[in-house]
């Protein structure tokens, strides 16, 4: 048998994503100008803790299935009306897989300055 700690710690890293993650996910995939569709604002947050680290997953019986089974989300709402909009956790998981995080670590010089970005300067 499953000891049920070791079921929960699988349960809880299931489609693991940070906030910035989401965020990039979400950029790629949507329009530049993407209003709530039931108040016309485009002011949204992420559904995450306050650190930003991980994005809270929600969890959707469906319950009309053979088997009924939990669809895992990650959501972001309208700051103006609280309209939610959801996203298949896995399909952010896979996305971001395929897409990792560029690594700017070797952008910066011995003097600190980040060259990944042209300045005024240049």
């Amino acid at each position: 048998m499953a000891d049920p700690d070791t079921k929960k710690l699988k349960l809880k890293e299931l489609h693991r994503t940070s906030s910035d993650d989401f965020v990039r996910f979400l950029k790629n995939k949507l329009p530049d100008s993407d209003p709530c569709p039931a108040c016309g604002e485009d002011d949204w947050s992420v559904v995450c803790p306050r650190d930003d680290e991980d994005m809270y997953r929600l969890g959707l019986v469906v319950r009309n299935a053979p088997k009924p089974f939990y669809l895992s989300t990650f959501a972001y709402y309208c700051d103006n009306c609280g309209y939610l909009r959801q996203h298949v956790s896995k399909l952010v998981y896979d996305w971001v897989k395929e897409n990792p995080m560029e690594d700017l670590s070797d952008t910066v010089d011995e003097s600190g300055k980040d060259d990944s970005e042209p300045t005024l300067d240049e």
